[in-house]
């Protein structure tokens, strides 16, 4: 008979791969393999379960996994309130995956927070039935988020007011939140000075939340996609204010030119990351101040752009050593030798 030891290792290596199996499967084989699960600190995966949840199942998971701190409930699973009570009894969670799950109610997410207090990460994206009920069930429930995905969720400048009594949130992504305004950025930004990561891809944001959110300086990421209100003197005030972004990105913002650009990269010389895909107005004078200013350099997108050439392109690829990737894709002033000359990170054709 194998050591519980032994077996504990070859059961987390098979978790790995066949997650399922060591869910379902291995803890009914005997008692000491049952033993040897209790060990692990599996990634709980019920996504592939296109039925509901049945409490019964997650109580008996959380008794025989009960160091889990990973869940994973994806699209067609349907969380029941006593099936989100039940997903209490993982001690241990501190990240929760609700990706893409339409079946995903308040209640039961009321339910989820109120037994699940020592969250610090959850993915709502997607989760297009909840609602403000949600945000304050989160604020009241789980004191230590400190990362947030509620993409695509109905929420209104309301529910994102309730999330400042979440004081140790730092990264808030709310993409296709159509109902957040630019009061309600101000207003939340104003007071969650300490965010260090923002993705706000909403149509109808304007400078007015750039301009506030320049006041959060511990900003390292920002994504503000398909913003089309956005102009140069938005993102010229989030530049000024937060000086240690790693990443941006402002595609489809169709407003920004080189003003925008230069800011950036004279004010934050760490970035790592920068797209302006599918903007139009950059010239080479943006692509040189980059090279410039920021040596970092590992990842570059302002595909669609008529506007750069070869003199800029070569420019950057010579000054930015660490240039992993350089997305030039539909840029016709880009020439075949050009690509040729650089090889693999440049990508124009």
């Amino acid at each position: 008979m194998l050591p519980d030891e032994l077996l504990e290792k070859i059961f987390d290596f098979v978790g790995i791969t066949h997650t399922r199996t060591l869910m379902f499967a291995v803890p009914r084989v005997c008692q000491q393999w049952q033993r040897a699960c209790g060990g692990l600190s599996l990634h709980m995966d019920f996504y592939r379960i296109n039925a509901t949840i049945p409490a019964w199942l997650v109580k008996w998971l959380a008794k025989i996994f009960p160091r889990t701190q990973t869940v994973k409930v994806w699209t067609r699973s349907h969380l029941t309130v006593e099936s989100a009570l039940a997903l209490g009894g993982f001690g241990n969670l501190t990240s929760a995956d609700f990706w893409y799950n339409w079946a995903l109610s308040d209640a039961s997410m009321v339910a989820f927070a109120s037994a699940c207090q020592a969250l610090t990460s959850l993915n709502l994206d997607g989760c297009g039935q909840l609602t403000d009920t949600t945000s304050a069930a989160l604020a009241a429930g789980c004191p230590h988020l400190a990362h947030l995905n509620m993409s695509g969720v109905r929420f209104t400048d309301l529910g994102l007011a309730t999330l400042l009594q979440l004081t140790k949130l730092t990264s808030i992504t709310l993409d296709g939140c159509g109902k957040i305004t630019d009061a309600g950025v101000a207003s939340f930004a104003a007071e969650c000075t300490r965010l260090t990561s923002v993705g706000m891809c909403i149509d109808g944001l304007t400078d007015l939340s750039l301009v506030a959110l320049g006041t959060c300086s511990n900003l390292t990421r920002a994504r503000f996609t398909s913003c089309k209100y956005i102009t140069d003197k938005g993102v010229v005030a989030l530049a000024k204010g937060c000086q240690h972004l790693i990443l941006v990105d402002f595609a489809g913002c169709v407003e920004l030119g080189d003003v925008a650009v230069i800011a950036l990269a004279k004010n934050c010389p760490s970035m790592e990351d920068v797209s302006f895909a599918s903007c139009k107005r950059p010239t080479n004078l943006g692509i040189v101040a980059l090279a410039r200013n920021c040596p970092a350099l590992t990842t570059l997108n302002f595909v669609w752009n008529q506007n750069i050439t070869d003199l800029a392109a070569r420019f950057l690829v010579e000054r930015c050593p660490a240039l992993a990737t350089v997305n030039f894709f539909g840029c016709s002033g880009i020439s075949p030798d050009l690509v040729d000359e650089v090889g693999s990170i440049l990508n124009a054709y």
